[in-house]
């Protein structure tokens, strides 16, 4: 597995030229990105806070002026404080302690926040999202992803196939659940902690109670890009987080991308639901 670590021991040149095209390997990240740039375009000149922002930050994608990294692991946050000042970006860069649902920053001190797969993981995500809120000044934007409960799944041929061959090629933990896609979500609610996924109207509604104007909101990961996800998790021959497997992954990820990007029209249902909001002005 590629770490912070591993990246740093590269020559510079080789290291940050692997630290800008890792979204180009993550199907998930990428999608999320396409669908960024497209709503709210290159804008340079904002100050944005990275809720979650973990060893990577998102922020690393886009040209912001200003980018404040939240994350409540002082590990993560340390690994990514090395890794912008190793890229010579340590002063677009600051970096603070803290969770979705209290952070020590000011009221309507920001004018953009990105939540990338972190609501699902939130317990209290009702209270994340009015925080995200409190910092936001009016009309600030909100780029949030999570998590869509609501599609089945693009391989879903696999479930009609005898159940010896299921468990030949499906790990172990899919098989002696209700369906494989029950197995599949289960799975990924453990290894990742996921709390809860969300339905579009859910999510939508939620956000309106915290105060956002909803402006855009898209499925995404579906068709090609769904099977490549679901193989990568479900297979016993794939593992997205571990070895050659990973390695098989993203290779696949980065030449089927223009193929996945056929199907991605926003309208079927997919692994990911992302929304746009601007905190609304006060009357």
């Amino acid at each position: 597995m590629i770490t912070i670590e591993h990246v740093l021991g590269l020559p510079r040149w080789l290291g940050r030229t692997l630290v800008r095209h890792l979204p180009v390997l993550n199907l998930h990240r990428r999608l999320e990105l396409r669908l960024l740039k497209r709503w709210l375009g290159d804008s340079r000149d904002r100050k944005v806070l990275d809720l979650g922002c973990g060893r990577i930050p998102y922020g690393l994608k886009l040209p912001w002026d200003s980018v404040l990294a939240v994350d409540m692991s002082a590990e993560s946050l340390g690994a990514a404080e090395r890794l912008t000042e190793y890229l010579g970006l340590d002063g677009t860069f600051s970096y603070v302690a803290g969770c979705a649902t209290a952070s020590p920053l000011q009221d309507a001190s920001l004018e953009g926040v990105v939540c990338i797969c972190v609501l699902e993981h939130v317990e209290e995500d009702r209270l994340a999202l009015e925080e995200m809120h409190r910092v936001l000044e009016p009309d600030g934007f909100l780029f949030l992803s999570v998590d869509c409960d609501e599609r089945e799944l693009a391989l879903d041929w696999v479930e009609r196939l005898p159940v010896w061959v299921k468990r030949a090629l499906a790990h172990h933990w899919a098989t002696p659940a209700k369906s494989l896609r029950e197995g599949l979500f289960d799975h990924l609610a453990d290894r990742y902690e996921v709390v809860r996924r969300y339905s579009a109207q859910e999510l939508q509604s939620t956000l309106e109670e915290a105060g956002f104007k909803v402006v855009k909101s898209s499925y995404y990961l579906v068709g090609l890009g769904a099977a490549i996800h679901e193989a990568g998790h479900m297979f016993r021959f794939m593992d997205v987080e571990e070895g050659l497997s990973r390695v098989i992954y993203w290779l696949v990820s980065l030449f089927a991308y223009p193929l996945v990007i056929l199907g991605e029209d926003g309208k079927r249902k997919g692994h990911g639901l992302a929304f746009f909001a601007i905190k609304k002005a006060a009357v």
